[in-house]
Formats: structure tokens, C-alpha cells, sequence
């Protein structure tokens, strides 16, 4: 996995505009268990050629920091 360098600033937070999901669709958390789903999701948008190689990258890239992970995961 390539890794890019990404810095988003905003000096202000004023009017910031607001999207809805389109119907059906609903943000949640990452929570224990959902290792696989995101194995999935990154195997499907072609970043890893099966989910058991995604699997791996996650447990060596994520899997001391699943607490981080609740609150720094978003699946859509």
C-alpha cells in the first residue's frame, strides 16, 4: 500500500456545509470484530489481491491499536 503524505487545514469552521448519506446509507464506528469488513472493503476497492493478504496487513498495521481504530474508522 502506497502511503501519501495528505495535510487538509481549515482555518475556521464557519459555514461548512452539510451533506445527507443518499437513502439506505448510514455512517457508523469501526468495532471490534469488523477486522474482516475491512478487509472487504479494502480488497474490493483493489488494494490488496484477496482478504486473507488485507487480514494480514491490518492485524500488523491496526491490531495493537483497535481501540484508536473505534474512534478513527468510519465505515459508510
Amino acid at each position: 500500500m502506497e502511503r501519501i503524505k495528505l495535510k487538509m487545514i481549515r482555518n475556521h469552521l464557519d459555514n461548512i456545509p452539510e451533506y445527507e448519506l443518499p437513502e439506505g446509507y448510514s455512517i457508523r464506528l469501526f468495532k471490534e470484530g469488523d477486522e474482516r469488513l475491512w478487509a472487504e472493503v479494502e480488497t474490493a476497492a483493489g488494494e490488496f489481491s484477496n482478504i486473507d493478504e488485507a487480514l494480514q496487513r491490518f492485524h500488523k498495521e491496526f491490531g495493537s491499536h483497535i481501540e484508536e481504530m473505534k474512534y478513527r474508522c468510519l465505515f459508510i
